[in-house]
């Protein structure tokens, strides 16, 4: 049986984090636990993945993963909030989150997007997609990067709408081994180490086509 995933809620209000630890326990491969603040020292039990709610923390985003980094390195990270920034989203996941979410989402949805943040993938809320766009530098000629070739820009643009290797070798026609070489090429080449970087890095640029935009990948690997 594979082990469960150990969550820490970060959550300031009481009823509120009581409630998703509740609600989120009863998946058989997730075990919660809440807290109100990332602690100074340790955690009572190591999570694999914090989820951090940025509303009432008294921190602002950088400091709390920061904190969260200097003390559980390993563990991965999902922000929730009630409204997003597109700036600070896009500061969220190019220091290491792997998720960030409205509060709006469903239960469905935020467990997903940790199953999807677990697995390395990244976790976008698709109520932020077309903001994010916006965001984006709208002068730069889109698909244009003289680091990579030609076959690492559409790997990076499809990591960008959210696929999984797997999708993408089915959607290139290529072999799944094939994918994950150009994705460690993009990875030395942009100096990053996590899909996120990568599909922060694929927006930002103006890496996706027209009219496309990056899904929510809160979806099984």
């Amino acid at each position: 049986m594979t082990k469960a995933l150990r969550l820490a809620i970060i959550v300031q209000q009481g009823v509120f984090r009581s409630s998703l630890c509740s609600a989120l326990d009863q998946y058989p491969d997730l075990e919660a636990f809440g807290i109100p603040t990332i602690p100074d020292r340790s955690f009572p039990v190591e999570p694999d993945i914090a989820i951090i709610d940025l509303d009432f923390q008294p921190d602002n985003h950088r400091e709390l993963l920061r904190r969260l980094m200097a003390i559980a390195p390993s563990a991965k990270t999902c922000i929730i909030s009630f409204r997003a920034v597109p700036a600070t989203v896009r500061q969220c996941l190019s220091l290491g989150a792997g998720g960030f979410l409205l509060k709006e989402c469903t239960i469905e949805e935020l467990y997903r997007a940790v199953r999807t943040v677990a697995a390395g993938e990244i976790a976008v809320d698709p109520r932020l997609a077309g903001s994010l766009l916006k965001g984006a530098d709208a002068g730069r000629t889109p698909g244009k990067n003289p680091a990579l070739s030609e076959r690492e820009m559409e790997v990076i643009r499809l990591i960008a709408l959210g696929l999984t290797n797997r999708q993408i070798a089915m959607q290139l026609k290529l072999s799944e081994k094939t994918i994950k070489n150009h994705v460690s090429h993009i990875f030395r080449k942009l100096k990053i180490t996590a899909r996120t970087q990568a599909a922060i890095h694929a927006i930002s640029n103006n890496m996706l086509r027209a009219g496309e935009r990056p899904e929510s990948p809160i979806q099984p690997s």
